[in-house]
């Protein structure tokens, strides 16, 4: 089987608006298609265009509380007589908009049909090992981590890890070890999905793409 390259995409994600100040712009995902259209990427035997489907509840709430779907739900309808802070929604990166329940379910299930796609094993990377590897070696470093929370304490030193905070001066427990530790296999993990990604478009692109 041949494998190809796969582009996720419908309008619908390029319509939402965050706010007019946030830096996500959804509207870039439809000029990066709308030129690869124009380069003729999906007439090609080695790319498809695959329609995302949204992500039903019940996959949702793998991950995330009733509670906290329902309030996504409610605020993207504009409903704001609960409390949206409780849930992390407001002002800032994360802010509640109309129509933000649907473009989330959207998005998680354009990324599950991402998955569906590689499992299939009709799509892939040039790295399929490494990508596994480099998506392990996140996980790790997460928990890793976090791990300080259950061993000694969070770590303190400030949002950006500056010196002299990370400095043993003012760090007295070894929750920042843990932290630098998981930091650094998380970069690990990033550097070798980032190297996969650039072999995977230098090696693998549809023919006729520069």
């Amino acid at each position: 089987m041949t494998r190809k390259a796969a582009f996720v995409y419908d309008d619908a994600m390029s319509r939402h608006v965050l706010s007019e100040t946030h830096p996500m712009r959804p509207v870039r995902l439809r000029y990066t298609y709308e030129l690869a259209d124009a380069y003729g990427l999906f007439q090609s035997d080695h790319s498809t265009l695959v329609t995302p489907r949204a992500a039903t509840v019940e996959e949702v709430t793998t991950f995330h509380t009733p509670e906290y779907i329902n309030a996504v739900e409610r605020v993207g309808q504009g409903d704001f007589s609960i409390n949206p802070m409780e849930f992390n929604i407001g002002p800032g990166d994360n802010p509640g908009y109309e129509g933000m329940y649907d473009a989330a379910m959207l998005s998680t299930g354009g990324s599950m049909r991402c998955v569906e796609l590689l499992l299939d094993e009709g799509h892939d990377v040039a790295f399929p090992r490494l990508n596994a590897l480099s998506y392990w070696l996140f996980i790790f470093g997460a928990i890793l981590m976090n791990f300080s929370f259950f061993k000694a304490a969070f770590p303190d030193v400030g949002w950006f890890g500056y010196a002299p905070l990370t400095t043993s001066e003012y760090t007295l427990s070894s929750s920042t070890d843990y932290w630098v530790l998981g930091l650094q296999i998380m970069g690990i993990g990033t550097t070798a999905a980032g190297f996969n990604f650039v072999i995977t478009i230098l090696n693998m692109r549809a023919p006729g793409m520069t």
